[in-house]
């Protein structure tokens, strides 16, 4: 399943890509008392889903991730609704260049020697 898009566009792109597998597409409902934009995290952020979860290995897909919170309200609907395991994957981190948790990484980036690693989490470096 895909995150829903926070500018309320349907038929976000990631949905045309996650489409190509043969597996199983789910659609999250926002709960219409929060905003989309809401950068908190909510228990009740999404409503239930009407398919059966119960022992289910869900893939949830972010274009972007800002603060984390819209993505971990789904996962967390996802498991209260009976999935055994939720994988999240994020294609992007927003990282904001004067926040210096971020200013930090990204100089240490430019000026590292070390190549990528794609087994290291770039935030144990900060």
């Amino acid at each position: 399943m895909t995150v829903p898009s926070s500018d309320g566009r349907e038929n976000h792109p990631l949905q045309e890509i996650a489409g190509i597998s043969t597996i199983r597409q789910l659609v999250p409902t926002i709960n219409p008392a929060y905003s989309a934009k809401n950068r908190r995290f909510q228990l009740d952020a999404f409503r239930p889903f009407e398919n059966d979860l119960t022992g289910s290995k869900v893939l949830v897909i972010d274009d972007t991730w800002v603060s984390g919170s819209t993505v971990q309200s789904l996962a967390h609907r996802v498991k209260r609704d009976g999935a055994s395991t939720v994988v999240i994957l994020t294609l992007g981190r927003w990282a904001v260049w004067d926040k210096p948790v971020w200013k930090s990484l990204i100089e240490q980036s430019i000026n590292s020697a070390t190549a990528f690693d794609v087994e290291t989490c770039a935030l144990n470096h900060v």
